[in-house]
């Protein structure tokens, strides 16, 4: 992978460039994207041309001490030639989104040159009850049962609003780094209508010099959580948090119909590679609707 001393040596380059380029903010949204991209071109037979970069490619001294949204925004800024040559995606984190008023006008894109993932993140597109099923169906065929499985979607809209409730509680305590893998299975309990968090939740955020009550916070979200529309929830949920809290239901279920622990621990952290590379393949075969603005950057690619 070739690197750039600054945005201009890399302005240099996308002007010598024949393919589309998309700039992308990590490897996750790389090898989601490029499977999509991929994936659709040879499904239609259609050879487009494009490369997909990640913004640690670029060395600029003024990107210095950002984090990979700010770097890329700020590449997207400062590159005001070859726009033709040139899109760029960020993660939408909770832009726009006020959780007392969100609807579907809340997802809205407001630039033609940089896209912003529909939800939080590129791992939203997958926190669907059918995705989650299927991977683990995929990994865990031989240790799970169908009444598991049926339950995964009965229950997955309460996984749903505790992802959220979690991820908002994590955003408005300013600890969403130091929450990263401390939620388990363990730390959750189903009371026959919803997911609580227990008090090892709060044990674990001491130990992290996480002083505001977590668990209290998630109770308190919770009931403005529950008012949003069930098809806008899985966008508000914090792409990497939320992905744990919901894995961890998920082997909380497991262990409540009586599952062995050992399968229990791989559905809340095992597989990680195998999912991502299962959850991206997964979601190529969405219509555009399901997947915007990916659809979008693959009519761009295509043009």
């Amino acid at each position: 992978m070739s690197q750039y001393k600054d945005i201009s040596s890399y302005q240099l380059a996308i002007k010598l460039r024949t393919p589309k380029t998309i700039l992308v903010e990590g490897a996750t949204d790389k090898s989601v994207l490029s499977r999509y991209l991929l994936g659709n071109s040879i499904k239609d037979k259609a050879q487009n041309q494009f490369l997909i970069d990640e913004i640690s490619i670029i060395s600029d001294e003024n990107l210095a001490g950002l984090g990979n949204r700010e770097k890329l925004l700020a590449t997207a800024e400062a590159l005001k030639t070859n726009r033709e040559k040139i899109k760029f995606l960020a993660d939408r984190e909770w832009d726009n989104i006020d959780i007392n008023t969100i609807n579907e006008n809340s997802f809205c894109q407001n630039s033609d040159v940089i896209f912003l993932t529909k939800g939080h993140s590129i791992e939203n597109y997958w926190f669907d009850a059918d995705a989650l099923a299927n991977f683990l169906l995929h990994t865990h065929a031989a240790s799970i049962n169908e009444e598991y499985l049926e339950e995964i979607h009965v229950r997955f809209h309460q996984m749903l609003i505790f992802s959220a409730s979690y991820s908002l509680a994590a955003k408005e305590f300013s600890c969403i780094t130091k929450c990263g893998g401390m939620i388990s299975a363990d730390d959750i309990e189903w009371t026959g209508a919803s997911y609580k968090a227990k008090d090892s939740l709060q044990q674990k955020a001491v130990q992290r010099t996480i002083t505001d009550n977590i668990p209290e916070k998630i109770d308190s979200t919770k009931s403005q959580i529950e008012q949003i529309a069930p098809d806008l929830l899985r966008w508000i949920c914090h792409g990497h948090l939320g992905e744990e809290a919901i894995r961890s239901c998920a082997a909380n279920l497991a262990i409540e119909k009586g599952l062995a622990v050992v399968t229990a621990k791989a559905i809340e952290r095992g597989h990680q590679r195998e999912k991502l590379l299962h959850d991206a393949s997964y979601i190529s075969d969405f219509d555009q609707a399901r997947i915007e603005p990916l659809g979008e950057i693959l009519n761009w690619v295509r043009q």
